[in-house]
């Protein structure tokens, strides 16, 4: 209780309700005049945004994830899908196969982005044996026969006066297999330029593309009408062409100067106003016991609909419940569990929380020594219907031998590792473009053209 107290009254001391969720006014439409006031009521944390000046340490290089970038002091290397990736819920891998977040997840416009670990053309080999649709034409055919012979069997059992559950039965047959017609309809192979490419939709409004870029397989996948000439149809697949064609592979520390969104090795160039997600993990290549997670997006305005970031959980709420549910972590070796002091960070020129917990456990035989391990958390909402504001969160964690054998090394004192969170945090901040982003083009008084 105490530890909960504390959180909040040191989270409103350091950010007072500025930072708060409820800080931000009702949403309303992005245009016009409305927009400009919209803005206005947010100018101070956007100018702290925009006029941040980073102090980038001599020898470091520069990384990017979503529109922010970041400093890391050394050579780092992203979790990535893995190669037989079968569930949403598989969390990415890091070479030696410790997995990232567990909850990270990448989109752009209406599609899910995927990027594999290394991959050869076996691979997308593999892929097209799981994935690959069959014959349209002999598969409408094939259930266009199947249907008639179904039809034939229940207006038989009819007929001949059978029971009418064994009547429903058949009719409920018939049904099946009708769908599966529809579907098969439905199903479609598409083009959209990447050599070696496999673009199939499944029947059931799945589009799946899928292509071996840069030595990685690159998934993108969109959910769209089935129905030929439907105009919602239409405008889906028009929106993904085009998002598409925006796609590049990006190399590792390339930060560019255009408006867009970074993906670990893509980049999606846009106007600075395209709805997105992005949730990846990295670790050091120095320090693989610990990984970093960034996690943000743009929240649209509530009368804007959904967006495809995934809600991320309240600010708040995360921050005040993070210590309280690791302190009730059923573990039997456990010595100590200390809570990392909570407060507020500096990050980008605007005050992130931050709060976490290290545990430390028996070593595997008593004459070993304890093995401290530890997660870190800071983060802010953002605002929503603000592309200049998306909501950052990025956490921490070490990892021990005893849970993946796999590493050579415990991780380093907590010490250390939160002087690199603190560091990446420090200059986090949103990517300053040419040109700048049209949130940003109307604080500077500049008249900004109308969306497409």
């Amino acid at each position: 209780m105490k530890i909960c107290k504390a959180i909040l009254i040191t989270s409103i001391t350091l950010l007072g309700p500025v930072a708060c969720d409820g800080s931000t006014p009702p949403s309303v439409p992005l245009s016009g005049p409305v927009v400009e006031e919209r803005l206005q009521r947010h100018m101070p944390r956007l100018q702290t945004t925009r006029d941040f000046n980073p102090t980038w340490t001599a020898g470091s290089t520069r990384e990017c994830l979503g529109r922010l970038v970041f400093e890391v002091d050394g050579p780092i290397e992203w979790a990535l899908d893995p190669l037989r990736k079968v569930e949403d819920n598989e969390p990415p891998l890091f070479p030696d196969g410790v997995p990232g977040d567990r909850r990270e997840r990448m989109g752009y416009g209406v599609m899910r982005v995927m990027v594999s670990q290394s991959a050869t053309e076996e691979v997308m080999e593999m892929h097209r044996d799981r994935y690959q649709v069959a014959d349209r034409g002999a598969s409408v055919a094939a259930w266009t026969r199947g249907v008639q012979r179904r039809e034939a069997e229940a207006e038989q059992a009819r007929a001949a006066g059978e029971d009418e559950a064994i009547v429903r039965g058949y009719e409920r047959v018939v049904r099946e297999a009708k769908e599966e017609l529809k579907i098969a309809h439905n199903r479609r192979i598409h083009s959209f330029g990447f050599p070696g490419e496999l673009a199939t939709e499944s029947g059931t409004g799945r589009l799946a593309v899928r292509t071996l870029l840069g030595g990685n397989v690159i998934s993108l996948v969109a959910y769209v009408n089935s129905e030929e000439g439907n105009p919602l149809r239409e405008e889906a697949m028009a929106k993904i062409r085009r998002d598409i064609k925006r796609m590049r592979l990006r190399a590792p520390g390339e930060v560019p100067d255009e408006p867009g969104v970074c993906f670990p090795g893509l980049f999606f160039a846009d106007d600075g106003t395209t709805d997105y997600h992005a949730h990846a993990s990295f670790r050091y290549v120095d320090r693989p016991n610990v990984a970093y997670s960034i996690d943000t997006g743009y929240r649209p305005a509530p009368d804007e609909g959904e967006g495809i970031a995934k809600q991320p959980i309240s600010n708040w709420r995360q921050v005040l419940a993070y210590p309280g549910v690791l302190l009730t972590m059923p573990a039997d070796d456990v010595q100590r569990r200390d809570v990392v002091k909570p407060g507020g960070i500096l990050a980008g020129g605007l005050s992130f929380d931050k709060t976490g917990i290290a545990i430390t456990r028996e070593g595997d035989t008593k004459r070993d020594p304890g093995v401290r391990t530890y997660q870190l958390y800071a983060g802010m909402p953002g605002i929503e219907g603000v592309q200049a504001m998306p909501f950052v969160s990025m956490t921490m964690q070490g990892w021990s031998q005893q849970t993946y054998p796999q590493l050579k090394q415990q991780p380093p004192p907590l010490e250390e590792s939160e002087k690199r969170f603190d560091a990446i945090l420090h200059n986090l901040h949103l990517r300053h473009t040419t040109p700048e982003m049209p949130d940003y083009e109307r604080l500077l008084g500049k008249p900004t053209p109308p969306p497409k």
